[in-house]
């Protein structure tokens, strides 16, 4: 296991073998378990340490998005499945503030997000960290695309979301 910390990110790495039946593309929905040791896994399981298998990675993204944090970005390199932790960007202030200001996270930042964090992100995986419909999804990307911040590059099956940084205050 392998900790790496940077002023903006947080990289947790560790070795593992990935089965060809869970892909890390696959990381970002509810996927099945191909533990690399299951004999350890069913112990966490019997132990109530895990609610259920394949849901974990959701579940790291679904915590992420509650607490108004992007979502981690999930890689497989060099044998390690590497998952990246990207704090929010903040400005600092100049003058003295006496009461604190909050601003909920919409979700059209919340999708902005995502996607600087995963270009290559589908509308499925989209609308599963979301946890909004395919067709709520669909009018948040008609809205940023009629704005001038979203556009598709390549076609859906190879393509990239690209974020016009000029229109974009995130």
């Amino acid at each position: 296991m392998q900790i790496r910390v940077y002023d903006d990110k947080i990289v947790f790495s560790n070795g593992a073998t990935l089965s060809h039946e869970v892909p890390i593309e696959k990381f970002t929905q509810e996927h099945i378990s191909k533990p690399f040791n299951p004999i350890i896994a069913a112990v966490f399981y019997k132990a109530g340490l895990v609610e259920s298998w394949g849901k974990g990675t959701v579940n790291i993204i679904d915590e992420c998005l509650k607490a108004g944090l992007p979502s981690p970005q999930y890689r497989y390199s060099f044998g390690a499945v590497q998952v990246t932790f990207h704090k929010i960007e903040t400005t600092p202030i100049t003058t003295p503030i006496t009461t604190p200001i909050t601003t909920p996270i919409t979700t059209k930042d919340k999708l902005i997000s995502i996607i600087r964090n995963n270009p290559k992100i589908t509308r499925e995986e989209l609308a599963i960290a979301l946890d909004i419909s395919i067709n709520g999804i669909k009018q948040h990307i008609l809205k940023l695309k009629k704005d001038g911040i979203l556009k598709r590059i390549g076609d859906n099956r190879n393509g990239y979301w690209d974020i016009d940084k000029n229109n974009v205050s995130l």
